[in-house]
C-alpha cells in the first residue's frame, strides 16, 4: 500500500492549527471545503513557493457580510485581509 503524506493545514482566526487531509486520501472536495471554511469557497494563491512546492489558501468568499473574526496569520501570509477559518494545502490537494 503506497504512504500518503498530505500537508494541509485549518488556520482559524485565533491562530490555532490542525492538520487536516482529504476523506478520500487524495483530494479535497468541494463540499469538504465548504465545511472547513464555514461557507462560500475563495481560493487565494500564496506567492512563491515552500519547499518547492505550490500553496493555495481558501477562505470564505463571504466572511465580510457574515461578520467573521479577522485571521491576522492568514492575512500575513495571502498579504491582503483575510477572514474567518483557511485551509491552507498544495494547489494540488483541490478538485
Amino acid at each position: 500500500m503506497k504512504e500518503l503524506l498530505i500537508h494541509a493545514c485549518v488556520l482559524t482566526p485565533e491562530s490555532t492549527f490542525r492538520q487536516v487531509q482529504p476523506a478520500n486520501g487524495i483530494t479535497f472536495t468541494p463540499e469538504e471545503l465548504i465545511q472547513i471554511v464555514q461557507g462560500h469557497i475563495k481560493i487565494v494563491p500564496l506567492k512563491g513557493q515552500y519547499s518547492g512546492k505550490v500553496l493555495v489558501m481558501t477562505s470564505n468568499a463571504e466572511g465580510r457580510r457574515l461578520g467573521l473574526k479577522f485571521n491576522p496569520i492568514a492575512s500575513e501570509l495571502a498579504n491582503r485581509p483575510v477572514l474567518g477559518q483557511v485551509l491552507i494545502c498544495e494547489r494540488k490537494l483541490i478538485q
